[in-house]
C-alpha cells in the first residue's frame, strides 16, 4: 500500500513551503512594476491564494464598515440610525447572493467582497 492520502498531503505542504510564500510575495511587491501576475489554476496553491487575497480584503470591508458606521454618527448623532444602516447593508448581502444565483444559476465560491 502506498497511502496515496499521505503523499498527496505531504506534495501539497510542500508545494506550499516551497511556492506559495514566494509567488505571493512577488505578486504583491513587483508584479505591478513588470506588469506580470503569477496565477494558480486549481489545487492547494490556488485555494492559499484566495484564502491571502480574501483575508486582505475582509480587513479593507471591516474598515470600510467603522468609517460608514462613524460617518452616520457625526453626520445624525444617533448610535441607533447608524446601527440600523449597517444593519441594512447586512441584510442586502441575501438578496444581493438570491439575484446573483437567479441570474447566473449558480453560486460564485469566492463572491468577491
Amino acid at each position: 500500500d502506498d497511502r496515496p492520502e499521505e503523499q498527496k498531503s505531504k506534495i501539497h505542504k510542500w508545494m506550499g513551503d516551497a511556492f506559495f510564500e514566494t509567488l505571493d510575495t512577488y505578486n504583491s511587491q513587483h508584479a505591478g512594476q513588470s506588469g506580470f501576475h503569477i496565477g494558480y489554476r486549481g489545487g492547494d496553491l490556488a485555494q492559499m491564494s484566495i484564502d491571502a487575497l480574501l483575508a486582505g480584503d475582509f480587513s479593507f470591508v471591516g474598515l470600510a464598515f467603522l468609517v460608514v458606521f462613524a460617518y452616520v454618527i457625526a453626520m445624525t448623532g444617533s448610535v441607533f440610525f447608524s446601527t440600523m444602516a449597517i444593519g441594512q447593508i447586512f441584510l442586502c448581502f441575501f438578496s444581493g447572493f438570491l439575484v446573483y444565483r437567479i441570474i447566473f444559476g449558480n453560486f460564485f465560491g469566492t463572491f468577491h467582497v
